[in-house]
């Protein structure tokens, strides 16, 4: 199955003005990712597809979809060194279950050399990495590395309970993290990896997304 890039304009603001900054990404992919997960063909269906309209109605955000589908190739966002005069930064979108103690943590930001350099599944690779203080920590605090800075996630939006008001256990919700590119990066490809799991006890972590961040 082909793949396929389209580019979107994602306006960012900067010290109160806007400019736009061409972002392209994956879309619908069979995602054959050796080294990352099994492989699989990925049907044209909302948990396995970048729905931008959703959430993206004016490219406030970068949706990364559910919280179910770990095997998908890297979402792509492309910069221009040249145009990076400020720092910038974008908040990023994903699905997760409410008040189950599961919350999506930023793990790291790799180069392409150690990216490239994983050759087992990510569970395995993370489990035998990072410790569980450490995990903990990043899932609080963030990661960053190279020049960018992920914050940790927070709920951004959560379903109620129609007749309590309460937000129901389990039910699906967003969660938002930020995104910061310093100005001085380096060019290059950089991979941001997310897991979604628990930040407490030694609950195996879940599932996992990339977005990989190319300055040219």
């Amino acid at each position: 199955m082909p793949t396929y890039i389209r580019t979107l304009p994602l306006i960012f603001s900067v010290f109160g003005l806007l400019r736009t900054t061409s972002i392209s990404y994956m879309e619908g992919v069979a995602a054959k990712q050796t080294g990352r997960g099994e492989s699989r063909d990925s049907p044209n269906t909302r948990d396995t597809r970048i729905h931008y309209e959703d959430i993206l109605g004016n490219g406030e955000f970068l949706d990364l979809g559910s919280f179910k589908d770990s095997h998908q190739n890297p979402f792509k966002l492309t910069l221009s060194k040249e145009t990076l005069n400020t720092d910038v930064t974008f908040p990023i979108l994903v699905e997760g279950q409410i008040s189950t103690g599961f919350t999506w943590i930023p793990l790291e930001v790799l180069t392409r050399q150690s990216y490239s350099s994983i050759d087992t599944a990510y569970p395995e690779f993370y489990k035998g990495k990072l410790s569980d203080d450490e995990i903990k920590e990043r899932g609080l605090k963030g990661t960053s590395g190279h020049g960018i800075l992920v914050s940790h996630f927070s709920d951004h939006q959560a379903t109620h309970d129609k007749t309590s008001g309460q937000v129901a256990v389990g039910r699906k919700g967003l969660m938002k993290a930020t995104v910061s590119i310093s100005k001085e990066i380096v060019p290059g490809e950089y991979y941001i990896v997310l897991a979604y799991g628990r930040t407490f006890g030694s609950t195996p972590l879940a599932t996992f997304k990339t977005v990989l961040v190319d300055i040219v």
